[in-house]
């Protein structure tokens, strides 16, 4: 799936919000690709990595926050574990989205072209590649 495609794909997800172009897209995707890298081991980041298709591949290495960086983020804050508030909080930062419910259904349509656009039931059959907690949050679509 190349990028335009995954652009009209979320813009008709999302009710068809003609504010959300190219540069908006890769903000909100980059910004659940962000809270995803947070909550994934290195084993299961690189899986889904190794699933996606380029033009989100390197969405991805451009937008992830190195689980080094953030285990030193993460100690200095006290946590150990993303909660649900703190998964969609982050997205809602980054993305710049006016809450966390809408967030939280961003998410859930990035989650859906993600899966759609590695091909098969992989990246709700792996490991990985959604932190464990989270895959209650974000159930098949």
């Amino acid at each position: 799936m190349d990028i335009e495609l995954f652009v009209r794909k979320l813009q008709e997800a999302v009710g068809g919000r003609p504010e959300i172009d190219r540069s908006r897209t890769e903000q909100i995707v980059g910004a659940v690709f962000s809270a995803l890298s947070a909550g994934l081991a290195s084993s299961e980041a690189d899986r889904l990595i190794s699933m996606l298709p380029p033009p989100l591949k390197k969405l991805w290495y451009w937008r992830a926050v190195p689980k080094s960086v953030l285990s030193e983020v993460w100690k200095e804050q006290g946590i150990v574990e993303l909660s649900r508030r703190q998964f969609f909080t982050l997205i809602q930062m980054e993305g710049d989205l006016a809450s966390t419910e809408e967030a939280e259904a961003t998410a859930r349509c990035v989650i859906h072209l993600l899966r759609e656009a590695v091909g098969s039931g992989d990246i709700q059959d792996a490991p990985g590649p959604l932190p464990s907690q989270s895959r209650e949050w974000i159930p098949a679509a």
